[in-house]
């Protein structure tokens, strides 16, 4: 068995450099042994160092390295001419009709039940609020993925009822 020569070898950084790959890419197919052939160099007084065979890396770059891919020129007039097509004002009018006969999405429907979000943003009262009604129970109201209010009890909320709330002389608890 003849000897190898391991001072033409590359190193890690010039493998890398030459593959375009990052070291830890290269140390990743070592270690899944798709990396070219490789082996270790003795160096004096410091840990041996990884060296990859010439030959080897120039074969893996030949075979990563792609040609440019060259349009021919028919599609790229065929293209030109998409292009003009789509400026036209013909075009854009031909897509706003057909946006235009498509039927208008469905108006919400009324619901029976609503959350307390979609409560407070009809009636106007803030979120904490009516939460203070519904555990006063004086608001009635369901836990259905959070608390939901009936569009009719919101409707009947007692106007003096809320001023007493808002002022804070209910939630204090000097009025029962």
């Amino acid at each position: 068995m003849t000897p190898v020569d391991l001072s033409t070898f590359y190193t890690r950084a010039k493998t890398c450099e030459r593959l375009g790959f990052s070291l830890r890419t290269l140390d990743r197919m070592v270690v899944a042994g798709s990396a070219p052939a490789h082996a270790k160099r003795k160096r004096a007084a410091k840990k041996p160092e990884l060296v990859f065979d010439p030959a080897d890396v120039e074969a893996m770059a030949a075979a990563a390295e792609k040609p440019p891919v060259i349009m021919p020129k028919a599609s790229l007039e065929e293209r030109a001419i998409e292009v003009r097509n789509a400026r036209e004002p013909g075009t854009a009018m031909t897509l706003l009709r057909e946006l235009m006969q498509r039927p208008a999405p469905a108006p919400p429907r009324d619901t029976l039940w609503v959350t307390v979000a979609e409560a407070s943003a009809e009636s106007g009262l803030s979120e904490t609020l009516l939460h203070r009604l519904i555990a006063k129970e004086l608001l009635p109201a369901i836990k259905d993925r959070g608390w939901k209010v009936r569009r009719a009890d919101l409707a009947n909320i007692d106007s003096g009822l809320v001023s007493l709330l808002s002022c804070g002389t209910m939630i204090c608890g000097s009025v029962s």
